[in-house]
């Protein structure tokens, strides 16, 4: 039995915790429509969310537990990546966003636009690193496997048909940033 601390739950924005991170409700919907989210639904009802306004803040604490929850189930691993990748499909993108390159470029404006009282660096930071390469660099308490997937999800709706694409992580687990190297071949 996965137990969800009920503090986060009906959480509102406070003025006085200046500190507090929050995120647009819209990314809970990956928990519900993901490949495995027979395994991922009832970890939103064991938080008692049973209804999820897309433009409500949620207390980011909130999302790094439902993340650690499912990454405690069976085959843990691979349904949080399976939310990352699936989260993709809830973020509205405009219509200069037609390829790999261009959706990379939302990474570190996306992360912002969905969060709230961000501090320091927190976010997405890409570095192009020339011919169809690029370094994403996760600096966040979310899980490194729901970045994975929330990058693969990118390149895989933002490719052309003949696209191939890759996405290495380079991970330490010394609670340092995550490190992704892309690659790409149109």
């Amino acid at each position: 039995m996965i137990a969800i601390p009920l503090l986060f739950l009906g959480a509102t924005i406070r003025r006085d915790r200046p500190n507090e991170v929050f995120f647009k409700g819209a990314v809970l919907h990956a928990f519900l429509n993901n490949l495995h989210a027979e395994d991922t639904r009832h970890i939103l009802a064991l938080a008692h969310i049973d209804t999820i306004d897309d433009d409500k803040m949620y207390p980011q604490a909130l999302l790094v537990m439902l993340y650690q929850a499912v990454e405690a189930l069976p085959n843990g691993i691979d349904k949080v990546i399976a939310v990352g990748e699936k989260t993709v499909d809830y973020m509205s993108f405009n219509d200069t966003v037609i390829d790999i390159p261009s959706a990379l470029a939302t990474l570190k404006p996306m992360y912002e636009q969905m969060h709230i009282g961000l501090r320091g660096d927190e976010g997405w930071h890409l570095y192009d690193d020339g011919d169809h390469r690029a370094r994403a660099i996760m600096k966040s308490p979310y899980s490194q496997y729901a970045a994975y997937g929330y990058l693969y999800g990118l390149m895989q709706r933002f490719r052309t048909p003949d696209t191939r694409f890759s996405v290495m992580p380079q991970t330490k687990n010394d609670g340092s940033p995550t490190i992704f190297h892309l690659k790409w071949m149109p």
